[in-house]
């Protein structure tokens, strides 16, 4: 009996190796960006009415690139598992880009540092981050002879 179910699993196991694809550049392919990014934009449409604001926002914000079948996905840092997640995405655009060969690489980009967030801590940094806010502060400083001294 457990030989029987052992050999059910085996060929279970050989079944789902049988089932995943590989995709690999194909150059005879060519997918035109409109279409896709018609494809791409309805997709995203969809996710946003499903209230998966944050794997829209994340798609909408990273930067593509295709080579013949191949979509290039550069997201940001931290988000990758759950662009890997999706399950829905790739289907989708294979189905509205009427291509079966069509395949995505994510890459992990660079962290975004946003430069407002970037505080100036020492006096110095301070009086130029508001003299970069209000050149007159610096004028009047000029004007009334005065120096901050660090």
């Amino acid at each position: 009996m457990k030989e029987a179910v052992k050999e059910e699993n085996k060929h279970k196991k050989e079944e789902e190796v049988e089932e995943v694809k590989s995709y690999s550049i194909q150059k005879e392919i060519y997918i035109s960006q409109e279409v896709f990014m018609e494809a791409f934009s309805s997709y995203l449409d969809i996710l946003k009415m499903q209230n998966k604001h944050n794997l829209a926002n994340i798609l909408e914000t990273s930067q593509h690139a295709f080579t013949h079948n191949c979509w290039e996905l550069t997201v940001p840092e931290g988000f990758v598992n759950l662009v890997e997640k999706d399950q829905e995405m790739l289907p989708f655009l294979r189905e509205n880009v009427r291509q079966p060969q069509l395949f995505v690489e994510i890459k992990q980009g660079a962290t975004f540092i946003n430069p407002n967030d970037q505080k100036p801590y020492s006096e110095e940094d301070k009086l130029k981050a508001m003299s970069v806010k209000n050149p007159a502060l610096l004028e009047l400083q000029k004007k009334f002879k005065t120096r901050i001294i660090y």
